[in-house]
């Protein structure tokens, strides 16, 4: 990492700041979206030290760094939410949708310096966004609020940002080859309406134990480039079929205030708008 850092001048050549735990600041957008080998087994890796009493102390790194767990990973794009196995392509971001992003540090607070990536303009100079029948509804990112202060005993390691979060259903996918492997599964994401109907609006990959039918919090962190044309979303209306995907940290469910990733997902960005998510920062441990 050291060559790489000073070869290509990332982070001004000091390694600490081109990589935190093994991911590439400037890229983190995409990086953060690995995914579990689906044959692979996960563990959280542990740093264990002995502290000033002669205690040992027993750390996970964080879940959201791929580096945080022992076990094989991958970034594939959403052919991958149609066979788990297909990973032969991957994945490209659109513009980005977190305004800033911070880790907690020993001195307390430090933004990251990660690549923005802007609204794309075609030739006709449209955003590609909100502009008609057929155009998916824009999402607008969070920005930033100078207000916020970070609450008291949050680890380093602790990722922060501010983006929107709402409450979804996953059930195991149930049709379909290919849709699961020795650790790691699809899981359907579900809207679920006031009036008991039941929308599947996005896919997850998810541990192979976990339960079917049970809430997890999302977090978006990023969009993909390319509209969504996978057949996993024919069973919804039109109008939450078109549009692009976006990317959603899943968390484990608690009243924690440093949440925990538990998988990673997509959902369209329509049906992200039906949702009720809020603005939220989030803190990932």
């Amino acid at each position: 990492m050291s060559a790489l850092t000073k070869d290509h001048g990332l982070g001004g050549g000091d390694v600490h700041r081109a990589f935190k735990y093994g991911m590439l600041v400037a890229d983190l957008e995409w990086a953060l979206i690995w995914q579990p080998e689906p044959d692979a087994r996960l563990e959280r890796r542990v740093v264990r030290s002995m502290t000033a009493g002669g205690q040992v102390d027993s750390t996970p790194w964080p879940s959201w760094a791929w580096a945080g767990w022992h076990g094989a990973v991958r970034y594939a794009n959403d052919d991958q939410y149609v066979e788990i196995h297909d990973a032969m392509y991957r994945a490209y971001l659109g513009p980005s949708v977190v305004d800033a992003w911070f880790i907690v540090e020993d001195g307390g607070l430090v933004r990251l310096d990660v690549y923005r990536s802007q609204s794309e303009i075609d030739e006709d100079g449209h955003s590609g966004e909100g502009e008609g029948p057929e155009q998916e509804p824009a999402y607008t990112a969070p920005t930033w609020g100078s207000s916020w202060k970070l609450p008291q005993g949050v680890k380093p390691g602790t990722l922060v940002f501010r983006t929107t979060v709402t409450c979804l259903h996953v059930e195991n996918v149930q049709d379909g080859v290919d849709i699961e492997g020795e650790h790691h599964a699809l899981f359907s994401i579900i809207l679920r309406g006031d009036d008991h109907s039941r929308l599947i609006v996005g896919r997850a990959i998810l541990p192979r134990s976990h339960p079917s039918g049970v809430a997890l919090d999302f977090a978006v962190v990023s969009r993909r480039k390319e509209p969504c044309s996978q057949r996993w979303v024919s069973d919804i209306g039109a109008e939450q079929k078109a549009g692009r995907l976006l990317d959603v940290v899943a968390m484990k469910p608690g009243k924690d205030i440093v949440r925990e990733r538990v998988g990673m997902g997509v959902v369209l960005t329509g049906a992200w708008h039906k949702a009720r998510a809020v603005d939220r920062v989030v803190l990932l441990g």
